[in-house]
């Protein structure tokens, strides 16, 4: 049976998947364990203080299953995962899926309100956690949540001592006797390739954190796709910096294991550590958000540094000019691809034989031939081909309704089943996809993503506030910073750092923060009575750039 409150694939398109072969019908784990047996000395994961190799993440994986089983951890029950970048992170990932315990990730950022309607979300029996992490307590921060959520049964402590109550990863690992356990104890567990392998977060149009399921099958479609079209093998080095509990992060990192390769995960988002790592590690493959790559240009000795291990470099969407890709080429020495990808599964990418010109002007094909890509207008009514309209998809490895969200379902899919991006887009004479803008007004910095409701509703109970507007507003680096429109109260004036305090308070992650105010008397509004952000986006843009900061 599919787990409660996750829309599966219709069975139609299920048996289609797998006859072509793009749902293998193995498990993530599966795949993964012929490297154990195989390149036992091979390094698998290198994190900032440990190499991990091939034999070894198996073993410690095996024990860390043994370990949540015995802690009374079951098949179905979700472990929400809060780690930086560290290897500890595919011990959890990979030793729950094992036995069939759905990972639910968290990104570091996240801080009591995103977090705690997540858990709420998904309920969890168990969570991971640093005991702090960049001088942000942890361990406090689960304390809070198990007094509001009691299934919160065990919290496991990573690289640090365990206060009273909770447990520490390596007394958990210490206490497995795993010799008392015969060799194929865990194949009797082994989840259905059908069920849900792990739960990613995402934003929604009420913004706050919407689950997305993936399971095994539809997961290892995406990972096909590397092998054939990108040619990943055991020799793919591969760079994470941003945290893994991300889509694109874990991803690739996922798939890097899965095809023997070395995933280099590190926690800094610097351009040094990414130079030094592509020197000491090796790193041939790399996805650095935009504000990573134009940091990389800013690097005034870049060309003294050895780069020559690296093959191939994936810029996402975002704030690179033309200009900006050819110097990354040329300053970096590699191949310069772009990538679109949601958490929800759409993906486009380049393909290793398009010219430069031809990443410059596209996002790339479908990343699955079966994926299918559809232009519709307003009326959800498809267009010809070359006309603007919103990007819907679906395919092998796109969902089919978030995880107990009926009602966004409703907004988020059509009547057949299909994804709406909420970006424009047209589909050029050759089949590939031209993103023109985004019909949704998220907030993109730095790749992470921000709702505008996650900040527009904490303000409005503000004393002072009448009425309160978050809109993106253009920068060089980032691509987006966040702008707050605020409507005083008649009588009242407020300041950026009362607005941010306050946002601080009411548990909002920092980087969500808005980083400039504008007072306005009135908030121009829509003939259907809401707030009207186009002029308000235009507004700004024209300000900053009379200010010379665009």
């Amino acid at each position: 049976m599919p787990l409660d409150g996750f829309t599966p694939w219709p069975e139609k398109l299920a048996r289609e998947y797998k006859a072509k072969g793009y749902w293998p019908d193995q498990t993530i784990p599966e795949v993964l364990e012929p490297w154990f047996r195989k390149t036992p000395d091979r390094v698998a994961i290198v994190d900032e203080t440990s190499r991990v190799t091939y034999g070894e993440l198996g073993s410690i994986t095996h024990r860390l299953s043994l370990a949540m089983l015995e802690l009374g951890v079951k098949k179905e029950d979700r472990v929400l995962l809060q780690l930086p970048n560290w290897a500890e992170f595919f011990y959890f990932y990979f030793g729950l899926m094992k036995f069939g315990a759905i990972p639910v990730m968290a990104i570091p950022h996240l801080r009591s309100v995103e977090l705690g309607h997540l858990m709420g979300l998904t309920d969890p029996v168990a969570m991971a956690i640093p005991p702090s992490y960049r001088g942000f307590d942890y361990i406090a921060l689960a304390e809070e949540l198990r007094r509001q959520f009691p299934k919160l049964a065990h919290i496991i402590v990573v690289r640090g001592q365990a206060p009273p109550g909770m447990h520490s990863l390596d007394d958990l690992l210490g206490k497995v006797e795993a010799a008392n356990y015969p060799p194929n104890y865990l194949d009797r567990l082994k989840p259905d390739p059908d069920d849900v392998a792990f739960i990613l977060h995402t934003g929604g149009t009420t913004g706050l954190p919407k689950g997305v399921c993936r399971t095994h099958n539809d997961f290892l479609s995406n990972y096909n796709t590397y092998q054939r079209h990108w040619g990943w093998g055991p020799d793919t080095v591969n760079l994470s910096n941003l945290p893994v509990e991300l889509n694109a992060s874990l991803g690739r990192a996922t798939n890097c294991l899965l095809v023997g390769g070395k995933e280099v995960v590190i926690t800094s988002t610097t351009p040094e550590a990414m130079i030094q790592a592509i020197e000491t590690e090796g790193v041939n493959d790399m996805l650095p958000v935009p504000t990573q790559g134009v940091d990389l240009l800013n690097l005034p000795d870049l060309e003294q540094h050895d780069l020559s291990a690296l093959k191939r470099m994936y810029c996402g969407v975002g704030v690179f000019t033309a200009d900006q890709l050819r110097t990354l080429r040329d300053r970096m020495g590699c191949q310069i691809l772009r990538a679109y990808g949601m958490t929800e599964g759409p993906t486009l990418r380049s393909r290793p034989t398009d010219t430069l010109e031809e990443v410059i002007e596209r996002i790339g094909p479908p990343c699955c031939e079966v994926d299918e890509f559809k232009i519709v207008d307003e009326e959800g009514n498809e267009v010809p081909r070359g006309q603007e309209g919103e990007l819907l998809a679906q395919g092998p490895h796109v969902i089919r309704g978030y995880y107990k969200a009926p009602e966004e379902n409703q907004r988020s899919f059509d009547r057949d089943g299909f994804f709406r991006t909420g970006d424009n887009a047209f589909i050029d004479e050759k089949g590939y996809i031209r993103l023109t803008g985004r019909k949704k007004d998220w907030i993109r910095r730095g790749g992470q993503t921000i709702i505008p409701l996650e900040i527009e509703d904490p303000l409005i109970s503000h004393p002072k506030i009448e009425n309160a507007a978050a809109v993106g507003m253009p920068d060089p680096r980032l691509g987006e910073r966040t702008c707050i429109y605020i409507q005083p109260r008649p009588g009242q004036s407020i300041t950026l750092e009362e607005v941010t305090q306050y946002l601080q308070e009411k548990g909002l992650a920092k980087y969500k923060l808005p980083e400039r105010i504008e007072l306005v008397s009135q908030m121009p509004l829509t003939g259907h009575g809401k707030v009207d952000k186009k002029p308000l986006r235009e507004a700004i843009a024209q300000k900053l750039e009379a200010e010379g900061k665009v």
